[in-house]
C-alpha cells in the first residue's frame, strides 16, 4: 500500500467516524454509540497494520489518536459490561475526564492535508 492511499483510508474512517459520533450526539442510542466503536476499532488496527507508512512528523499525533481511541474503547468497554445494553437504550457515554482528550487540530489539520492535495 502506497503512504497517501495510507492517508485517504484514515482519513476516510475518520469522517465516518465524525459522522458516527454526530449521529450519535443527536440520538444517544446504544446503537449509534457501538457505530463509533465498531469504525474506530477498524481505524486503530489499520493504522496500527500500516504504521509503517506513516511520515514522521505525524507519528506523535498518530499516537496521541490512537492512545485515546483505546481509553475510550476500554472505558466503552466496561461501560456495555455494566449495563449490557440493548441496541434502542439510551446511552450516555461521557469520556473519563482523565482520558487523553481527542486531538482535533492533528486530525482537522490531516484531514485538510488529504483533501487539498488529494
Amino acid at each position: 500500500m502506497i503512504e497517501n492511499e495510507f492517508y485517504r483510508k484514515v482519513v476516510a474512517q475518520l469522517d465516518a467516524s465524525q459522522i458516527s459520533y454526530k449521529t450519535y450526539m443527536n440520538n444517544q442510542f446504544y446503537i449509534n454509540a457501538r457505530d463509533i466503536y465498531t469504525i474506530n476499532r477498524s481505524l486503530v488496527n489499520f493504522i496500527e497494520a500500516n504504521s509503517y507508512l506513516i511520515k514522521e512528523d505525524d507519528l506523535e499525533g498518530f499516537k496521541k489518536l490512537i492512545t485515546h481511541f483505546k481509553g475510550w474503547k476500554n472505558q466503552f468497554d466496561e461501560e456495555v459490561n455494566l449495563s449490557n445494553p440493548k441496541d434502542d437504550d439510551i446511552f450516555v457515554f461521557e469520556r473519563n475526564e482523565n482520558a487523553l482528550p481527542f486531538p482535533a487540530t492533528f486530525v482537522l489539520e490531516l484531514q485538510n492535508r488529504i483533501k487539498l492535495n488529494g
